[in-house]
């Protein structure tokens, strides 16, 4: 991400985001590689996965301006098995994304929140750019306010 400046193109347009959520945060590598390209904004991840959300803990710490959320982002405020692939490394998703996943996925239940939810209960501001990994559940993350 970094060698090869795959969120460069924004910066064409000399476009200077206030609030930047990074859904899917992983590791909070995209999280720094935005504060290096936009250091005035708030860096906002979302990581349901405890191993990694606590890396990306620390990797969000040297971010002045930033939250992070041990949660899943998703279409209603619920919660929901978040699956593991124990045979690689990455392969994260909500069970719901992927139905047919079998006895090799780790299985834990985590929360769900809506992108809504967040901003009406103005634990968030609403994103002006938005960065989302979430494995095949994009859609379900997407809503009005974003």
């Amino acid at each position: 991400m970094f060698e090869w400046q795959d969120y460069k193109v924004v910066q064409k347009y000399e476009y200077k985001p206030k609030v930047i959520w990074d859904i899917g945060a992983n590791l909070g590598l995209a999280g720094l590689y935005f504060y290096c390209l936009y250091p005035e904004a708030m860096i906002v991840g979302f990581e349901p996965s405890d191993k990694e959300y606590n890396l990306a803990c620390k990797n969000y710490k040297n971010i002045p301006r930033h939250k992070i959320f041990n949660i899943a982002l998703g279409k209603e405020n619920t919660s929901a098995n978040f699956l593991s692939d124990t045979k690689r490394a990455g392969g994260q998703c909500l069970e719901m994304h992927r139905p047919n996943a079998d006895y090799f996925w780790e299985r834990k239940q985590v929360s769900v929140r809506r992108a809504e939810s967040l901003i009406e209960a103005q634990e968030c501001d609403i994103p002006d750019m938005l960065k989302i990994d979430v494995e095949g559940g994009e859609y379900d993350v997407m809503s009005e306010k974003l």
